[in-house]
């Protein structure tokens, strides 16, 4: 035997042997156990779909070599970097290369394939589900997008990425590819006892270069798709307009709506938050009562409908001790530090998930093409315990005669 047939024959058995261990259980089971630590490791590492930018910055200064690990891999969103996505691969080429070697081992007479046909058309149709499923995963997790936006009334976004307060998207996924423009027109809330909400109503305007919809009506838990991304309603609440003078200076420091962060604690919903301006020697909180009822020097809620607003102010140090504390009326003014605060306007707020996911449709046709390939793959299988328990039925039916 010469040394090319020998080598040939090697390389050939070489090859089965890859091929018989890419389809093995065993490289399955492998697959499976990166997926667990892929997931683990999405519970050490802020991912950011779930922190935002700040949170995870800080969170790298405080793991400055974990966070170098994190960046190169995608880890801070790691069921769309490229190491899933490659997993991913790897587990629709074992089960197809799996089906395949299935099928090329069927052995059986002519007769015995006919009587198992729908059963093997099961196994075969669930193998290419389970690869569609995996390929639409693939598809959204490598060019899809996950997003947060808050827009006060009359803001207009930009579909940009810098715009995003959260985004995530895929490692091949880009944001030039969709441009349009979102308004948020109105926000209509409809409360009992002027205390609890039963509904609420956002209206948006889209644009792009191809269509324009104005007056969109959103509610809870009912997105709406424009451009091929899905925008559903999320947080609520009070964005008040401030503007802060140097009257020494004489020099305008700010002029911007202030989406003020809402607490929920049963019935009772505060909105507050800090202002995080560099000019500022101390950290100013801001709270905002709707509708207000003074009871003394105390300060009542008495409605969640913007009636009477008013904003309580506290100015606190570096050690978080109170140095000043009072109240800024609407339309009214009050001196906090060495500034002139004005709250001028009151409006609402809304926040809104936005998600592209171009591989939705795959993914859900292959779940219905995997339940269908279940039942025929068990189609005799229940057939057989049916007419067995008919048996059962008729055996004790001539008992009891």
């Amino acid at each position: 035997m010469s040394l090319l047939r020998i080598i040939h024959i090697e390389m050939k058995n070489m090859f089965k042997r890859i091929i018989y261990w890419a389809g093995s259980l065993k490289l399955a089971l492998v697959l499976v156990i990166i997926l667990i630590l892929l997931s683990f490791t999405a519970l050490v590492i802020p991912q950011q779909s779930e922190f935002s930018s700040v949170d995870i910055e800080f969170w790298s200064d405080q793991n400055p070599g974990l966070a170098s690990f994190a960046s190169v891999l995608g880890f801070f969103s790691v069921f769309r970097s490229i190491p899933f996505l490659i997993v991913i691969v790897l587990f629709a080429v074992n089960i197809l290369i799996c089906t395949i070697l299935h099928l090329s081992g069927l052995k059986e007479s002519s007769n015995s394939i006919r009587k198992r046909g729908i059963r093997t058309t099961g196994f075969l149709l669930l193998h290419i589900a389970l690869i569609g499923i995996l390929a639409g995963g693939f598809i959204t997790t490598a060019l899809g997008k996950d997003g947060n936006i808050i827009l006060t009334e009359g803001q207009v976004f930009a579909n940009k990425a810098e715009n995003y307060i959260k985004l995530t998207k895929g490692s091949f996924s880009s944001m030039s590819d969709k441009n349009f423009l979102v308004r948020l027109s109105k926000v209509k809330i409809k409360y009992e006892n002027k205390v609890i909400p039963v509904k609420v109503l956002t209206t948006l305007d889209f644009k792009s270069k191809s269509e324009e919809k104005n007056g969109i009506d959103i509610e809870v838990n009912k997105p709406y798709s424009f451009e091929g991304f899905d925008f559903t309603q999320d947080e609520i609440g009070f964005s008040p307009r401030i503007i802060i003078r140097d009257p020494l200076k004489r020099k305008l420091m700010m002029n911007s709506f202030v989406a003020l962060k809402t607490f929920r604690e049963g019935e009772n919903w505060q909105y507050r938050d800090f202002l995080p301006l560099p000019f500022l020697k101390n950290k100013v909180i801001l709270t905002l009562f709707p509708d207000h009822k003074k009871d003394g020097n105390v300060i009542r809620k008495t409605s969640e409908l913007a009636g009477k607003p008013v904003l309580l102010f506290e100015e606190r140090d570096e050690k978080d001790e109170l140095v000043s504390s009072g109240i800024i009326p609407f339309r009214g003014s009050s001196k906090i530090g060495d500034y002139l605060f004005e709250f001028v306007e009151l409006r609402y707020w809304a926040s809104f998930r936005v998600v592209d996911d171009p591989g939705y449709i795959v993914f859900g046709l292959s779940i219905w093409l995997a339940l269908f390939s279940l039942i025929l793959r068990y189609s005799e299988d229940l057939i057989s315990l049916f007419k067995k328990e008919g048996r059962n039925n008729s055996f004790l039916t001539g008992v009891n005669k």
